[in-house]
């Protein structure tokens, strides 16, 4: 991982997994951001015309069927307490991914 390697050579750390990435793509020399094995997760599309898809895990979908990596995490809920079983899985299971997380996003999913 980036903090790692900037750490073992006393170099200031990035603030979380975004600014590393971000960071990453600043570089003017590629060779830099090569080594750097950038990976990205698709998690949205920004502004979304409408379309056949009334919601958001739809999209996804689709976006998977295209090819784009999508998050093998992802996962439905149907209530509040569904949410907090997740939020409460994903406290544990962070450390355990071998990429860094800034935390869970909550989405609603119906367009409707």
């Amino acid at each position: 991982m980036i903090n790692k390697e900037k750490q073992e050579k006393e170099l200031p750390l990035f603030a979380n997994p975004r600014n590393a990435a971000a960071g990453s793509l600043r570089q003017l020399d590629p060779h830099v951001v090569a080594k750097r094995n950038l990976n990205i997760f698709i998690y949205g599309v920004g502004h979304w015309p409408v379309s056949k898809y009334e919601s958001h895990f739809e999209v996804l979908q689709y976006l998977k069927e295209l090819g784009f990596r999508i998050s093998p995490y992802i996962r439905k809920v149907k209530d509040l307490n569904g949410i907090w079983d997740f939020c409460k899985e994903w406290e544990d299971k962070r450390d355990e991914l071998n990429f860094e997380v800034d935390g869970v996003v909550i989405k609603v999913n119906s367009f409707l």
